[in-house]
């Protein structure tokens, strides 16, 4: 998932990063796949598409509330790809 380019700095999330959290940024469930034992989902959110993968048995409604942990953000130079510490 690539975030919206703030201060030539492009920050990524990767799906599994993603978790369901009732004080996170509110979102919509377009599109579930199954991809194994784990649900593949498209959400629309104020940061654009982004994709979160998460267990089967998990009840996932159409609205709901995402969040991830700083730390699992990737930052790349918007201008030469290369990552940012």
């Amino acid at each position: 998932n690539l975030l919206p380019i703030k201060d030539g700095i492009q920050t990524a999330i990767r799906p599994e990063d993603l978790h369901l959290d009732t004080n996170g940024t509110n979102c919509r469930v377009t599109y579930k796949e199954w991809l194994g034992n784990n649900q593949l989902l498209l959400i629309k959110s104020p940061f654009g598409e982004l994709r979160m993968l998460c267990p089967g048995n998990t009840d996932i409604p159409e609205a709901i509330q995402i969040s991830w942990k700083a730390e699992k953000e990737h930052h790349f130079n918007a201008n030469t790809g290369k990552r940012v510490p």
